[in-house]
């Protein structure tokens, strides 16, 4: 491990720990001036049928060669490869193709292969902004056979404009990288994209000044019979140009547990280095109507993180967790760089926020490297035969003489352990809850430290972080004026804290008794049944109280 590895451990503890992460060659470039990438894709709803997809780039965004091969075993052995065309010269121009890979639909035993494909009249990568568009085709036999290609377009638009705002020759509607992968729905799926806005004269708008300029978008992909598919496109996710340069890009898709969607957007700080790099998130109840995108913060302190303007991947597992894979840098970066080290964290799924104590590194810089080194562009799935996190990723030198970067994929046991969340219903106005705020500032720094979540809950709202300053409490604090975390918490009282095992209510009750009745107090209490119900988790069983009447200020029905 080098000295920045371990600087950069030493502010995640969970990285300095004996890590299940193993680093194997996927594919090895031939040679230099060719950069492998390659991922490795499930083509049916069941088993273990695989395609690969072999690129190789000499340049920034553009694919000079591609490779399909096959495997029946899980990816132990493969067939042959098979050229994939991606690019021809057309009178317009040459076409250029980048595959985006492939999904499948498991509900409705389908395969989809997506990827973005526009002519570009000289081959400059830049005029794909105006020519981009996203194609895809369907197979229901891992793809021995498939449907015609189709361009992906909403009902009733016109040729020339497949959506709302996109308009072909004019600007471009792309999925970002393979990182952007569809998420399920009952009867399709989400796919989100990126699309390059315009002036009202027609010509490309770039407000925040950087190399690119785009903001995110989700589409709604349904089932229309068995090969067809419609579409239909959901509001902005527009980030602000005086805060990204780069508007809101490459974006994301997670669900968290009360059904809201979760996209997490690369930004950047491209020719302004005095911005901060960010990740950026919104949320959804419908994946149509998006909340602006504010800075991603970690669930258990609300601060922001440094990010490069790079990828990065929401991962749901069968264990029922939700991973981002990205990168995090100990200081702010400047623009795409640096694009180390690669990290994989969990996400809290009642707050969509990325659990810090988490956090744990995949690879890094070695000693010696070349800082110009790239672990991005990546493609993370979840190996059915192993339940392995497997990210497969390029160790790119993007050197002026040539690119360099053999094919790798890491190999990652997740963690399944029980995993804890607390969550402590207070409110502003009353001096019960306030009293307790030692308290709660007490349990948090010793139970966060063991890897619990925390969140307070405001019922009535009011300004949560005036309240949480004056009362220094550290934990992020969230409005539940709609009373949903109440009802699911069964809280009634503050202050009374709630706590969850896997999403599933294990305690919910006092504090501890230190009140015996609203203005009885003593001053050390007899029974801590928060702290009790936490060690008996943490020790892997069950509280032995599971409720404990909280006493304080109501929550209104």
């Amino acid at each position: 491990m080098t000295r920045r590895s371990l600087l950069f451990a030493a502010a995640f503890p969970a990285i300095a720990a004996a890590q299940a992460i193993r680093r194997e060659i996927f594919i090895k470039s031939p040679g230099k001036g060719n950069a492998v990438m390659a991922s490795a894709y499930y083509v049916k709803p069941n088993g273990l049928d695989m395609i690969s997809v072999e690129q190789r780039w000499s340049r920034s965004d553009t694919i000079d060669t591609a490779f399909i091969r096959r495997s029946k075993d899980n990816g132990k052995t493969w067939s042959a490869p098979v050229e994939q065309p991606t690019g021809e010269v057309r009178p317009q121009g040459r076409l250029r193709r980048h595959l985006r890979g492939y999904w499948v639909d498991a509900k409705h035993g389908a395969a989809v292969e997506i990827w973005n494909e526009g002519i570009l009249p000289t081959d400059d990568p830049l005029e794909g902004l105006r020519q981009w568009q996203v194609y895809y085709t369907v197979s229901r036999d891992g793809f021995v056979t498939r449907t015609p290609v189709r361009m992906a377009r909403q009902n009733g638009q016109p040729e020339n404009s497949p959506f709302s705002d996109v308009f072909l020759g004019k600007n471009s509607i792309t999925i970002g990288d393979q990182t952007s992968q569809p998420l399920a729905t009952d009867n399709g799926f989400l796919l989100p994209v990126e699309i390059t806005p315009l002036k009202p004269d027609g010509t490309l708008d770039n407000p925040g000044g950087g190399y690119t300029y785009h903001y995110s978008a989700i589409l709604h992909a349904t089932w229309k019979n068995k090969t067809e598919l419609e579409w239909r496109i959901s509001n902005r996710i527009e980030g602000d140009p005086a805060r990204t340069t780069r508007g809101t890009i490459e974006p994301t898709l997670g669900r968290l547990r009360d059904g809201r969607y979760l996209c997490v957007m690369r930004g950047a700080n491209d020719r302004k280095p005095e911005l901060p790099g960010l990740r950026w998130v919104s949320y959804s109840k419908d994946a149509i109507a998006w909340t602006k995108p504010e800075p991603w913060t970690y669930a258990e302190t609300g601060e922001t993180f440094f990010s490069p303007s790079a990828c990065s991947q929401l991962l749901h597992h069968s264990n029922g967790r939700l991973y981002w894979i990205g990168n995090i840098t100990p200081q702010n970066p400047r623009g795409n760089r640096p694009r180390y080290p690669l990290v994989i964290g969990e996400v809290d799924l009642d707050t969509g926020l990325l659990r810090k104590n988490t956090v744990r590194t995949i690879d890094t810089r070695a000693d010696g490297e070349d800082e110009i080194l790239t672990l991005s562009n990546f493609y993370a799935r979840e190996d059915r035969a192993t339940r392995e996190i497997v990210v497969h990723c390029t160790r790119l030198f993007a050197f002026p003489n040539g690119w360099e970067g053999d094919a790798y994929a890491y190999r990652i046991t997740p963690d399944d352990g029980p995993r804890a969340s607390v969550q402590i219903f207070v409110r502003t106005d009353c001096p019960v809850s306030n009293r307790y705020a030692p308290e709660i500032a007490a349990i948090y720094e010793q139970y966060s430290a063991k890897g619990v979540d925390f969140q307070l809950v405001y019922p009535l709202g009011g300004d949560i972080e005036k309240h949480r300053a004056e009362y220094r409490l550290p934990m992020p604090g969230i409005a539940d004026t709609g009373r949903d975390l109440s009802r699911r918490a069964k809280a009634s009282t503050t202050p009374q804290a709630a706590v969850f095992v896997n999403g599933q209510l294990v305690y919910t009750g006092r504090i501890d008794d230190r009140y015996v009745d609203f203005g009885k107090y003593r001053n050390q209490p007899q029974h801590r049944e928060l702290r009790d119900a936490l060690d008996a988790v943490l020790a892997g069983g069950k509280p032995k109280v599971s409720t404990a009447k909280a006493v304080g200020c109501a929550i209104p029905a």
